[in-house]
């Protein structure tokens, strides 16, 4: 157990959550017991997370200078769109990098740990609110949807806040 939470842990400094999360469930796999695995299987989500909250920050950021600086409709729609896509595309990587590799028993304890976990999952959907936040923009009259980046912006915030705080 001992190895394969290093293994997992060699795997986490590289970058690579999936093949941590998979030595993590060895681990536990090998000796239940093992809380450190249990833990770092956590960290593993956090981590492969992490990228959306920065893309989507960045999105609801770079929304806000098109809505300040523009009047013209066609520009704020077409930048809205595009922070949208551009957000959505950073949520099915998160995804797809989460789940892509791992087997069906850690996906159903992964889907567990978000289910019991309130703060991880409050986390996760406040990620999802400032996506479809960004796609409220371009629907929406522009009169409406002036500070609507804020709204996406603080909810990646506090959501980044829930899920790297969330317990332990």
């Amino acid at each position: 157990a001992y190895a394969h939470n290093g293994l997992g842990q060699v795997a986490l400094q590289r970058k690579d959550p999936a093949a941590a999360a998979n030595g993590f469930r060895r681990a536990l796999l090998a000796d239940p017991r093992e809380t450190a695995a249990r833990h770092n299987l956590r960290v593993a989500l956090q981590q492969a997370l992490r990228p959306l909250a920065f893309v989507v920050a960045v999105c609801a950021f770079a929304l806000r200078f098109v809505t300040g600086s523009h009047h013209d409709e066609v520009v704020v729609r077409a930048s809205a769109a595009a922070a949208a896509l551009v957000a959505t595309g950073a949520l099915a990587w998160s995804v797809r990098n989460v789940t892509g590799r791992l087997d069906p028993t850690l996906r159903r304890f992964y889907v567990g740990l978000i289910r019991d976990d309130r703060r991880l999952a409050s986390g996760i959907g406040l990620h999802l609110l400032a996506v479809l936040t960004l796609y409220l923009v371009v629907v929406l009259p522009l009169s409406a949807d002036s500070d609507l980046w804020v709204v996406a912006f603080l909810a990646v915030i506090v959501g980044r806040v829930l899920l790297f705080r969330s317990r332990r």
